[in-house]
């Protein structure tokens, strides 16, 4: 009986020092609509949030070579840089794994660099870098001749080196 009794007191001891950590809402901050907790007490990161418009797209590249930022000189020709130009989309899909299968099959095929991209729901698969639409003509027409017969240029941003 008497380790109850202990037991019980320990327990009640406990339970009344956690009290002071845990938050408790008063009928008065209930209907004021405040928070019982301190504004100074809860801190959180400012939301940063960028716009992206069609002029400001940024597309990511790698800078081999380059690994300090200092050292960029934009007259290089060696760094690599986003313009708008025209590429060949050689397939279309909304299934990844199909994607997969026809890009190794067109990178074996064409030994040319494919661009996979997901524009929800569809992956497409394009090749060439073309900055004039008569460049993406003859990719168009090599594309053809390797079977992708249903093949067509599009104007996108591109990688200029």
């Amino acid at each position: 009986m008497l380790y109850r009794i202990i037991l019980s007191l320990a327990i009640l001891t406990l339970a009344v020092s956690c009290s002071s950590i845990s938050v408790v809402h008063d009928k008065k901050t209930a209907d004021s609509g405040e928070s019982a907790i301190p504004e100074e007490a809860i801190e959180s990161p400012p939301l940063v949030v960028e716009e992206r418009t069609p002029g400001n797209d940024t597309e990511e590249t790698e800078y081999s070579g380059h690994s300090n930022y200092q050292d960029y000189n934009s007259s290089d020709e060696s760094i690599p840089t986003n313009q708008l130009g025209w590429r060949v989309q050689i397939y279309n899909t909304d299934k990844k794994i199909e994607a997969e299968q026809v890009e190794k099959e067109a990178r074996k095929e064409m030994g040319l660099q494919i661009y996979s991209e997901y524009e929800p729901p569809y992956y497409k698969l394009r090749v060439g870098n073309c900055k004039t639409p008569e460049e993406a003509e003859e990719l168009l027409e090599r594309v053809k001749e390797h079977g992708y017969e249903n093949a067509w240029i599009i104007q996108c941003r591109i990688i200029v080196r």
